[in-house]
């Protein structure tokens, strides 16, 4: 199986459309194992919630923590991956265009070294294209790990295990930070390459409806970032 792992925030209706759009886009011969983290937050309810997820995957294990903390969140979810390969998404997200997982991880099977690969919300500007197993990537011309993110992208088991082992105890600072600095980023990160799904003048793969949900709620993420997942 492939495993896909998610952090969420107490919003079943954005994650009703996520799942919904990844059932629809993301397609796998192996099947799917679904890791779900859902923080305490957000105000929606925790039953719809799970009664969603479940709907969704044949094979789940939420955890349901008494506080957020997103760093929190993202070790327990890839500590638990077992799959070589595995897919990172967050509940806020819709796919503009299928996705082949099976292809993607025939791509990471070539590429020993490359660790992650994204699948970008803007048009691929620059880089450097490489065609593999019929699909085309295209590798980053920024210093590798300088732009690892946590929205929809697929990850090699190693890479994540690399990054939680030197995650501090506590922070309050997101992971996604984390992970592109310091200690993090020299002893982990940096002995793998990043790369975008897709060529130069790819269009999006996938579109943030977080926003938007906190738009029309006159809400923000705060400055607290280890508290949204």
């Amino acid at each position: 199986m492939l495993d896909v792992t998610i952090t969420a925030t107490l919003r079943p209706e954005l994650l009703e459309r996520t799942l919904q759009s990844f059932r629809e886009s993301v397609n796998s011969s192996w099947g799917f194992r679904c890791f779900l983290n859902v923080d305490p937050v957000g105000g929606g309810s925790l039953d719809q919630l799970t009664r969603t997820a479940q709907a969704y995957f044949d094979h789940i294990v939420i955890r349901t923590p008494k506080k957020a903390d997103w760093q929190d969140a993202i070790k327990w979810l890839w500590m638990r991956v077992k799959s070589p390969v595995f897919f990172h998404l967050e509940d806020d997200w819709v796919f503009n265009r299928p996705v082949s997982a099976d292809s993607i991880v025939d791509i990471f099977e070539q590429e020993k070294r490359l660790g992650y690969l994204c699948l970008r919300k803007k048009t691929i500007k620059e880089g450097h294209q490489k065609k593999i197993a019929d699909q085309w990537i295209t590798y980053r011309k920024c210093v590798y790990g300088q732009r690892l993110v946590l929205q929809p992208s697929f990850w090699r088991r190693q890479l994540a295990r690399d990054i939680v082992a030197l995650l501090p105890e506590t922070t309050r600072r997101s992971p996604e930070k984390l992970m592109r600095e310091g200690e993090c980023c020299e002893a982990a990160v940096m002995q793998w390459k990043d790369a975008d799904y897709g060529k130069i003048n790819t269009e999006p793969w996938v579109t943030d409806i977080g926003r938007e949900w906190r738009a029309e709620r006159g809400l923000k993420r705060g400055k607290d970032d280890a508290q949204w997942s």
